[in-house]
């Protein structure tokens, strides 16, 4: 059975769960997956990519008020190298297959030259198919099922004290105290509400 996706703050191997005296839990593992999400299309390039295929028409800085219409054929991103690995480097080339006098010809754009598109049919789309990671945790039982509790530990406050006793004379003494409180929780917000009893 799946429980959804993993606990947001546990920490690495104290997940556990209970389950009542007619069920035996067998073993508890975390699955990955991949689906398709539609994200939505952020600037010019994600947008001619989206509509590959698609009739648009394209404005272009150099050309005044008028638009270049044809189906987007393909969109070739230029990509740098980084320390991360490769990435967009915002330029490229847009093929564009438009209709001139009755004949077919190709037109290839730089992408940085284009400053606006719009679609000319209904299939104009203005979101993307992205993969996305998913992770669960699917636990395998045997028995009558039913309710179980899911535990976990995570990381929270910690507290470093020092003392210093100090010895005045035979009969007197002074004992002062101090401490350091940490916040390993990641969470914000939460020394505003912290309140330390002596």
């Amino acid at each position: 059975v799946s429980l959804g996706k993993p606990p947001k703050h546990a920490c690495h191997g104290t997940l556990w769960l209970t389950a009542g005296k007619d069920t035996t839990i067998l073993g508890m593992r975390t699955e990955s997956s991949t689906a398709p999400v539609a994200a939505p299309c952020t600037n010019v390039p994600s947008l001619l990519t989206a509509n590959v295929g698609s009739a648009v028409a394209v404005k272009l800085h150099n050309n005044g008020d008028g638009w270049l219409e044809g189906k987007v054929v393909n969109v070739a991103m230029e990509r740098v190298s980084s320390g991360l690995g490769s990435e967009s480097a915002g330029k490229g080339l847009l093929v564009l297959q438009c209709q001139d006098s009755g004949k077919d010809e190709v037109k290839v754009v730089p992408l940085q030259d284009v400053v606006e598109v719009r679609g000319t049919t209904g299939e104009f789309k203005i979101s993307k198919e992205e993969k996305q990671k998913k992770q669960e945790v699917v636990v395998d039982y045997r028995g009558a099922g039913g309710t179980a509790s899911l535990m976990h530990l995570r990381l929270g406050f910690c507290w470093a004290p020092s003392y210093h006793w100090q010895l005045l004379d035979g009969q007197r003494a002074t004992l002062s105290g101090n401490a350091t409180i940490m916040n390993e929780s990641e969470e914000g917000g939460v020394f505003e509400k912290l309140q330390c009893v002596v």
